[in-house]
């Protein structure tokens, strides 16, 4: 997956804090079941370390000192596969900071007789979460949400495109819980679909005298058709016997083409399916991307280049019929007129027989000064 390692999203911020939240209070509850077997002396020392802790924490907080929570981070970040900055930030570092201390106020409570969840109950209801109990529950990874959506959609039609979107999801977020698949890393995920080379996985080498071959990742195809890309985009820049509407036309015919919108579409239906699945499982799955949304952020990723074609997929257009029996339509390289057999409506008689030529046209826009070529159904 290609990660920020300098940022963190608000998203990415909150899916953290809530893993630390959720970690903790998993511990807390198993020591709590626990009790009668821990001595009063166990139980004095561990509340003089929570409170020595809380006022270790409140001194690295007025000197911006996060080491103290670095580890109760970095375990987050390795479960919800979120890269942490190098250096913590102040906003994070307090956040993280305030949490420990009231999560160890919660613990506090517990070890005095108090139950956890009506202790940590206004800490929950902050984060918007209701059910304690679910809460705490080890998170719903994407492999077991996969193997719901199994059991949800048995047909054998949609389990070829389940396990597409399967290995994709595993390549790019890996086994992460379901619910830290937030829009923001949704829209970070289509993104790089979209750079996918429509025929993918067929480089693997088998054949019949090859049965073993060789494993290339979707990361690895989507950098050799980035490559092959910038390669035939300089070459042609580089040329300066034809126009720019030329050089993009022959680019059009021979950059790699990528995956369609279509299946992007399908692989966002797959999405729905999947958060809809978890929610079998007692979990409350994020909200899934609109096309809209996802075709809006496809789009932004196109850099500003007069040789870049429109980037990423395209949605195409109705082809509009004219009057005079047209079609117009339009490919990556060129424009065509299509000469079409004159449509007339069933339901009138015309007046005399009608004929149509059956000749096609096609006029490429390679020159500066269009070119349009038409032919018109003659009456016979």
């Amino acid at each position: 997956m290609e990660k920020n390692a300098e940022t963190l999203t608000a998203a990415d911020t909150k899916a953290l804090l809530t893993e630390v939240l959720r970690a903790e209070l998993g511990r807390i509850l198993a020591a709590q079941n626990q009790a009668g077997e821990t001595s009063d002396v166990e139980l004095d020392h561990r509340i003089a370390e929570l409170e020595e802790e809380n006022r270790m924490l409140r001194r690295a907080a007025r000197s911006e000192n996060w080491s103290s929570v670095q580890e109760l981070l970095e375990k987050a970040s390795t479960l919800i596969a979120i890269s942490l900055p190098q250096q913590i930030s102040s906003d994070l570092g307090r956040q993280a900071s305030s949490l420990k201390r009231r999560i160890n106020d919660v613990e506090l409570d517990v070890i005095e007789g108090d139950d956890v969840r009506h202790a940590n109950r206004s800490l929950i209801s902050e984060q918007g979460i209701s059910d304690f109990d679910a809460f705490v529950k080890a998170p719903v990874l994407v492999s077991r949400a996969f193997a719901q959506v199994r059991v949800n959609y048995p047909k054998p039609s949609m389990q070829g495109n389940i396990n597409a979107l399967e290995n994709l999801m595993l390549e790019f977020f890996g086994d992460i819980p379901v619910t830290a698949i937030t829009k923001e890393r949704q829209k970070q995920f289509f993104a790089w679909q979209a750079r996918l080379p429509r025929v993918q996985g067929k480089a693997h080498g088998k054949n019949r005298f090859n049965k073993v071959g060789k494993i290339r990742s979707k990361s690895e195809e989507i950098s050799d058709a980035d490559a092959n890309d910038m390669m035939v985009t300089e070459e042609l820049r580089e040329r300066d016997d034809i126009s720019v509407a030329e050089k993009r036309a022959l680019l059009g015919e021979r950059l790699v083409p990528r995956r369609t919108f279509a299946r992007i579409k399908r692989d966002r239906d797959g999405l729905n399916r999947l958060f809809k699945s978890v929610s079998d499982l007692g979990v409350e799955p994020p909200a899934v991307l609109s096309y809209k949304e996802i075709q809006r952020h496809i789009a932004a990723q196109a850099p500003t280049d007069e040789l870049c074609l429109t980037s990423g997929p395209i949605t195409r257009r109705p082809k509009a019929r004219s009057s005079a029996g047209t079609r117009p339509s339009r490919t990556a390289s060129c424009w065509k007129t299509t000469i079409c057999r004159a449509i007339f409506d069933s339901r009138s008689t015309p007046s005399s027989i009608t004929t149509t030529t059956n000749a096609i046209t096609r006029a490429c826009r390679t020159s500066r000064l269009p070119m349009s070529t038409s032919a018109a159904a003659r009456q016979s």
